[in-house]
C-alpha cells in the first residue's frame, strides 16, 4: 500500500517471510537501498524520516588471517552495527576484500578508511555512491 512520501506498507500473515523480508537485507532496486522497518501506531509518512540503512560495506586487501577471528566483525561496529557477515567471507573463500551487511547512521560521515595495526585501510560501500563522505 502506498503511504505517500514513498513509504510503502507491506503485509505478511506468515512471520518467515516477514523476518526474512526485515532481516536477510539489504535490499536494493535499481542501485537504490531499500529501507525495511517494522510497523508502528501513528506512523506518519510525512514527519519520518530514514537516519539509519543498512549497507554492504568491502574491506579490500585484508590479509586471510584476519577472516574468521572477529575481526571483521570488530570492524563493521566500528563503521556502525554489524548484522552479518558475507557466507563466502565467513568461510574463508573470498579473496581480494571482506564484505559485511553494516546498519550506518546516515546523520554521521561515513568512514572511508580506517587503522588496523598500524596500516591505513580503505572502507567501501556498495551502492551509496550518491551518498558524500
Amino acid at each position: 500500500m502506498d503511504l505517500g512520501n514513498d513509504f510503502f506498507l507491506i503485509k505478511s500473515s506468515n512471520s518467515d517471510d516477514r523476518d526474512f523480508v526485515l532481516f536477510k537485507g539489504p535490499w536494493m532496486i535499481t542501485d537504490h537501498y531499500l529501507t525495511m522497518r517494522p510497523w508502528h501506531p501513528n506512523f506518519d509518512p510525512f514527519e519520518a524520516t530514514i537516519d539509519r540503512v543498512a549497507v554492504r560495506v568491502r574491506l579490500p586487501d585484508l590479509a586471510m588471517e584476519y577472516y574468521d577471528n572477529g575481526l571483521p566483525w570488530m570492524i563493521g561496529n566500528y563503521i556502525g552495527r554489524t548484522f552479518k557477515i558475507d557466507r563466502t567471507t565467513a568461510i574463508g573463500t573470498r579473496g581480494h576484500y571482506v564484505r559485511l551487511c553494516v546498519e550506518v547512521d546516515l546523520t554521521k560521515s561515513l568512514l572511508s578508511k580506517s587503522k588496523l595495526r598500524r596500516h591505513i585501510r580503505r572502507i567501501t560501500y556498495e551502492g551509496l555512491h550518491l551518498i558524500c563522505f
